[in-house]
């Protein structure tokens, strides 16, 4: 299931793209993206049933919420900067930038930010206990 959601993705950005695409370098980023959701969704408080056929129960760490703001603030940041770069380089005559520095800054981000709220959580449940 999770090779043809990659393969669909992959295929999205290709139908969408204006320039042509390098389907061996897209399909396993396609793929890591598609198989890491369920890890993504462990750090909720809806959890996941990865564990469905021996046990019912979900999984989850309860560390951040459905909808956090400042995820989505960091995404928006991260789909909205390259659109700009591209616009000042354009302005100046320079040649524009593929915005892969950005996204990989924005993930490194984004990892750090859902490290650090992970770290916290612990330390508040800790202090609880």
């Amino acid at each position: 299931m999770m090779p043809l959601m990659a393969l669909g993705v992959t295929a999205l950005v290709w139908l969408a793209g204006r320039c042509r695409l390098n389907w061996r370098g897209a399909f396993p980023v396609a793929l890591i993206g598609v198989a890491s959701n369920p890890l993504l969704d462990l750090a909720g408080s809806h959890g996941v049933r990865l564990l469905w056929p021996f046990s019912g129960q979900p999984l989850h760490g309860d560390f951040v919420a459905a909808y956090d703001l400042w995820i989505w603030l960091l995404l928006a940041f991260g789909l909205a900067a390259p659109w700009f770069s591209r616009l000042v380089s354009r302005e100046m005559g320079a040649k524009p930038g593929s915005g892969r520095g950005m996204a990989i800054f924005i993930l490194v981000l984004l990892a750090g930010f859902l490290g650090g709220r992970y770290v916290l959580h612990g330390r508040a449940v800790a202090t609880l206990d």
